[in-house]
């Protein structure tokens, strides 16, 4: 299995609890915006209350600006990919969701 990282990248914008866009460093200054959906957790939408909620705490822990690193197996399209985001203290962002209640592990299946 192929693992692409992106260190350094810049939080853009959230685009709900379990999406994000960034900045994504790929070396020799080279830098785009991807979004990218992360692996194995399944948030409320963004259209729900809860969902609201949960965009907020991401918003509110990763501000515009926010240094984070993105690992991904699998490239969804050249703007998207699904992955894991690194918090600067090596924290999975998907592991913070769930710790606090805002989002639950996905395995596949049908999202909630």
């Amino acid at each position: 299995m192929t693992t692409w990282i992106y260190p350094r990248s810049k939080v853009i914008r959230v685009v709900d609890a379990d999406t994000i866009e960034v900045d994504a460093n790929q070396g020799l200054r080279n830098k785009r915006g991807i979004e990218v959906r992360l692996a194995e957790v399944d948030a409320p939408e963004r259209n729900t209350a809860a969902g609201k909620t949960a965009k907020a705490f991401v918003e509110a822990l990763l501000p515009s600006g926010t240094e984070v690193t993105v690992v991904s197996h699998e490239i969804y399209s050249f703007t998207r990919v699904i992955g894991e985001v690194r918090l600067a203290d090596g924290q999975s962002l998907g592991d913070v969701l769930i710790r606090h209640g805002h989002a639950v592990r996905y395995d596949g299946g049908p999202r909630g």
